[in-house]
């Protein structure tokens, strides 16, 4: 009360306190709220060498710092993750159950193709605070089949040289190498073609009455598909067509007095099975085999008079090791 019977204005302190404890009051319920469990239906796929689903979640949750990401395959937050690491590059797939897109992250190591796929998921779940984490490089593709199979994706080039023993078209193993240029795509539905050049040739070699040196020269064609092993080594399966010319050259001996040398065109139809791996780097390792089927069958003939010597098999072999460089 003041002079005069005028009431003078009250103390604000009281109306302060009110104010901040409705102010807290309220930031305390926000935080409550937002704390809630995010359930996600997570189907993850990764190859060795990446981090596993939980340190994918591991790494949304570093994003939501006001959420709680949960797995729980009940969820209608369906979320498929596919992250695949080889010798020169990584890269990985993300598909949310609320879009029609596959988002693509490659990158140098496959720890930050997850923290890019992390990020997108993380955005998704509409954070409201996230950490910054600037992506490799992020594309967008149609929506892959819900077969539970990776898309084609990994494009590769390699160039191999190999150890080669082959048995069948001689009376002995031929011993030689081949070249090899292949290139394709690598995933489970991938595939892959390549060329081929190879030499391989016998010593002196008892052959019917005499003897004779054999020596067979091919180009191939080759297409393969994966078999398993999709990380730091895989097989494939590969159906190989051959042409070429087999040469055998007769040599003088006690009964062989005119020798000849005799060629013939050569194919061949082979399945083979490769196993390939990364020795460091770029470098690669392969080892092969397989049953070869020949399509010639004409007799060789070395001397005078006519006397059949030699009949190639009809069925044979290929065994082979050696290195390579991933080009790509």
């Amino acid at each position: 009360m003041t002079r005069g019977g005028e009431v003078g204005p009250r103390p604000r302190v009281a109306s302060r306190w009110w104010s901040q404890a409705a102010a807290c009051c309220i930031t305390l319920w926000g935080m409550g709220a937002s704390a809630a469990p995010v359930p996600v239906a997570l189907d993850y796929q990764a190859t060795a060498g990446c981090p596993d689903a939980e340190g994918f979640l591991a790494q949304v949750q570093r994003r939501l710092p006001r959420s709680t990401v949960v797995a729980e395959q009940s969820s209608t937050r369906r979320v498929r993750v596919r992250a695949r690491d080889d010798a020169s590059s990584a890269e990985g797939d993300i598909v949310l159950s609320d879009t029609d897109v596959a988002r693509h992250v490659a990158a140098q190591t496959c720890e930050a193709v997850i923290e890019g796929l992390a990020l997108i998921l993380a955005v998704s779940l509409d954070a409201p605070e996230q950490v910054p984490v600037k992506p490799p490089r992020i594309t967008e593709s149609p929506r892959p089949p819900r077969s539970g199979e990776d898309d084609k994706r990994g494009r590769f080039a390699e160039t191999f040289a190999s150890w080669q023993a082959v048995g069948g078209p001689a009376p002995a193993v031929l011993m030689g190498g081949e070249l090899v240029a292949r290139m394709g795509y690598w995933g489970r539905d991938s595939f892959s073609l390549g060329v081929s050049l190879g030499h391989s040739q016998t010593g002196e070699v008892t052959a019917g009455s005499g003897l004779a040196a054999f020596k067979l020269s091919t180009l191939g064609v080759h297409g393969c598909a994966p078999v398993a092993g999709p990380g730091a080594w895989r097989a494939l399966g590969c159906l190989v067509f051959r042409g070429g010319v087999l040469g055998a050259r007769g040599v003088s001996s006690d009964r062989v007095t005119d020798p000849r040398s005799v060629q013939r065109a050569w194919a061949e139809t082979s399945l083979e099975l490769r196993c390939q791996g990364v020795v460091v780097g770029s470098m690669l390792w392969t080892a092969e085999g397989g049953v070869v089927a020949s399509a010639t069958h004409r007799s060789f003939v070395f001397d005078n008079p006519r006397e059949v010597v030699h009949d190639p098999s009809r069925l044979g072999w290929r065994l082979g090791a050696g290195a390579g460089w991933a080009v790509w």
